[in-house]
């Protein structure tokens, strides 16, 4: 899993890469003005909220009727796709088309949709919220990526990425487009690639870049699945569910129904809610 990018330029320090964690990236959630953090409860920086302007103009880009275009045929209905190992996607769950005027909701007030303690004998389910944008998502994947892949081959955990696209108006969705084409093109390299793009948030990969990464690196052919945009639509519909979820930041990550505070490393955390799990 711990491939170094093609692409990557500079390498982040320890001290860095901590505090990129604790921070993390901005969310449609949050309601501190641009530019001014302030420290919150536990002492981490209160996150930027991006435009409302911005967050308007996404929302009317959808057909006029609400309907949105192709769904991944592995897409969960909450936006995510689920990993059961290293190099197999679940069968999805998402309807044929989905529509931002009826969003999933969660079932439990201060829990985002689709997040379940796991039944006895189940591996725990992790649900991660990342932008291949953001650099704190960016440094998750690079401190902890290896250990995600290690359990997902033990069976230990399932993984479920919701990626939205809130970062880099731009990038963030052609990213993501690419993420799917990739899921349905190609799901066994679906979680390497997404972890070698995201490492690569800083260079601001064009389409061609992205298809090439595909090409060049796992064998597969996902051009003309980015060049027409196949998924645009599905990733506003992933970053509209985590929005009407309130979910503050990226990387946000829950184990369960747990969310880790990144106080603690995440490895040490999500081992301690698997001893839990078996307890």
């Amino acid at each position: 899993m711990n491939r170094t990018p093609r692409r990557w330029l500079t390498a982040l320090t320890s001290v860095a890469a901590l505090s990129l964690v604790l921070s993390g990236c901005a969310s449609v959630g949050d309601s501190a003005e641009p530019d001014a953090p302030e420290e919150d409860a536990a002492g981490q920086e209160e996150q930027d909220q991006p435009d409302q302007a911005d967050q308007d103009d996404a929302a009317q880009d959808g057909d006029d009727d609400g309907d949105l275009g192709a769904v991944p045929s592995a897409a969960t209905e909450h936006g995510g796709f689920v990993l059961s190992s290293p190099t197999e996607l679940e069968p999805g769950t998402a309807p044929d088309e989905v529509d931002l005027e009826d969003l999933p909701s969660s079932e439990e007030p201060g829990v985002p949709s689709g997040l379940r303690p796991p039944e006895e004998g189940e591996p725990l389910h992790v649900v991660i919220y990342s932008d291949p944008s953001c650099p704190h998502c960016a440094d998750f994947e690079e401190e902890y990526g290896d250990f995600l892949e290690d359990e997902l081959d033990e069976g230990t955990i399932t993984v479920e990425y919701r990626t939205m696209t809130f970062v880099d108006e731009q990038n963030s969705p052609e990213a993501s487009n690419a993420f799917s084409c990739m899921a349905e093109e190609s799901p066994e390299d679906y979680l390497p690639y997404l972890n070698e793009v995201t490492q690569s948030f800083g260079e601001g990969l064009s389409p061609e870049d992205l298809a090439e990464i595909a090409a060049d690196d796992y064998g597969a052919d996902i051009s003309n699945c980015i060049e027409d945009g196949t998924y645009l639509d599905f990733a506003e519909y992933t970053t509209e569910v985590a929005g009407e979820d309130q979910i503050p930041g990226t990387p946000t990550v829950y184990a369960g129904e747990e969310e880790w505070d990144g106080t603690e490393d995440f490895d040490e955390w999500a081992e301690e809610q698997l001893a839990e799990h078996a307890d």
